[in-house]
């Protein structure tokens, strides 16, 4: 093999081990105690995926290895060593990031390695497995208006087979740029024995860990002056899932600001997954400006695994006036960060970073369990709303019942369809929704289904009219399909709606 130096390597997963279930060996099986990690080459255009093994060799005399991917083989092992690597993957790819891709996507699905060999002298077959398990990663990165993205630095959190919810080796720790100002993230875990807090770039916790997670932001100089910003500049928070498929599994992700100096101040709670679907991962900070100790934290957050966003805003575990009242008194101090600053611009009730109208809006709805869309966001990306049948429906202001804007059809061709559904979680109700249509009679229609059975259809020209329908309790698939035959058009062969208002559990 060619030396190391000539390669471009990245460790991509520490060892991760997992004893195999109850311990006992079945027939031909011996517990070898494997573990994998996982590492790549680059050189060229040529990128290179491999899986590190070791192993125990209990009794001895083990050899003759070959590794099987979820039944497939993809190499075999000589002598009779306790570690080894094989080649998982290896091509040609238009650029590093390509490669990484490739590598990301196979890392965010599960595999089973089966290991065989034979013990000599006898020549009995044996075999053991390891189960790889994805791990859940979330990328935060702390930038600043200005900031470089290499001056913008990072942090992973991550929930893996093969973490402890302590310090240990598949945390990374904390180091300072070397480059002339850095925008920082980190991770805090207080470590008792040493009554010392360490700071991690890569924080990794077990796989059902619901621990929170403390985080500090702060600016930085590799002088160690003091960082200076002379106007005021634009901070965020970025949020991403760099493997797409393994997103914390259903378990709520939500992030709150506080002040350690003054644990009384409520910041807005925000939902992560909102942040990401809705608003491109971005979260508002408070924009800088003065000067900046180095390294000093300036803001600090809890990330939770187990808090969901609430109305609860007295948290008293109770829903009522005791909760209107701290809305009330947040509105009265406009401008104050607040816990009652639960909804903005965005329908899906993303924090605005100010408590008006739109928090009375949604403390309401949430009161009489209900929630609307008037579709007055700038796009239909968020969590609730899928797509299916091209062209997509769209937003459209033209028309709209109520508000800026509605939803309309897309421009489809004959034989085409076009829908837009949603998957809700409902209490026993009423969905309703107005609608409007303007097709040929008789040929075009807007069909409107309840997991999948149509509950009424629609052609012609038909103004703008309010829709309802009873709801069973339980998840329910709801569905606007707008559908053509094989030829001609009338009005303006399209349809919309508007105001949809669904009964939440």
């Amino acid at each position: 093999m060619k030396r190391l130096s000539q390669y471009r390597r990245v460790l991509l997963a520490l060892i991760v081990t997992a004893p195999l279930a109850g311990g006992i060996a079945q027939a031909g099986q011996e517990d070898m105690d494997i573990s994998v990690s996982f590492y790549t080459t680059w050189e060229g255009r040529r990128g290179r995926l491999y899986v590190s093994l070791r192993w125990t060799d209990p009794g001895g005399n083990l050899g003759g290895f070959r590794l099987y991917d979820n039944g497939e083989y993809i190499g075999g092992i000589g002598g009779h060593g306790t570690t080894d690597s094989c080649r998982v993957f290896s091509d040609s790819f238009s650029s590093y990031d390509r490669f990484m891709r490739d590598v990301h996507d196979y890392l965010s699905r599960p595999h089973t390695y089966v290991m065989k060999t034979r013990r000599y002298p006898a020549g009995t077959s044996v075999w053991d497995e390891f189960e790889y398990l994805p791990p859940h990663i979330l990328r935060i990165q702390n930038g600043v208006e200005g900031f470089s993205e290499f001056e913008s630095r990072a942090v992973e959190i991550r929930h893996a087979q093969d973490a402890a919810e302590d310090r240990d080796e598949t945390d990374l720790d904390y180091s300072p740029g070397l480059l002339t100002r850095n925008a920082n993230i980190v991770s805090t875990l207080w470590e008792p024995e040493a009554e010392s807090q360490t700071l991690l770039e890569v924080d990794a916790r077990p796989l059902d860990s619901t621990t929170d997670v403390h985080l500090q932001v702060s600016l930085s100089s590799a002088s160690g002056d003091p960082v200076a910003v002379a106007s005021s500049l634009a901070n965020t928070l970025s949020f991403s899932f760099p493997y797409s498929r393994n997103t914390f599994g259903v378990c709520p992700i939500t992030i709150q600001q506080y002040d350690p100096a003054d644990p009384s101040r409520q910041y807005p709670i925000y939902d992560v997954r909102k942040v990401i679907h809705v608003n491109d991962g971005v979260m508002p900070l408070a924009d800088l400006q003065g000067s900046y100790e180095s390294g000093v934290p300036y803001a600090h957050f809890r990330l939770s695994f187990t808090r969901e966003p609430s109305r609860d805003l007295y948290e008293d575990q109770c829903f009522d006036l005791r909760d209107f009242a701290v809305l009330a008194q947040a509105w009265r101090t406009a401008g104050m960060p607040s816990v009652a600053d639960t909804a903005g611009p965005f329908s899906t009730g993303l924090p605005d970073r100010r408590v008006d109208g739109l928090d009375l809006q949604a403390f309401c709805r949430a009161w009489a369990r209900v929630f609307r869309d008037g579709f007055e966001a700038d796009d239909l990306t968020g969590s609730v709303w899928m797509l299916a049948g091209f062209p997509f429906w769209k937003l459209a202001r033209s028309q709209s019942h109520g508000g800026t804007q509605c939803v309309q059809a897309g421009a489809i061709g004959d034989n085409g369809s076009t829908t837009i559904m949603a998957t809700i979680q409902c209490r026993a109700g009423t969905v309703s929704f107005w609608r409007k249509v303007s097709s040929e009679a008789g040929y075009d229609f807007l069909r409107f289904k309840i997991d999948g059975v149509v509950q009424a259809e629609w052609s012609g020209q038909a103004d703008w009219e309010r829709i309802a329908f009873p709801v069973q309790a339980g998840s329910r698939v709801f569905a606007w399909e707008y559908t053509k035959d094989g030829s001609s058009a009338d009005g303006a062969d399209t349809a919309w709606i508007d105001d949809v208002m669904f009964p939440l559990e």
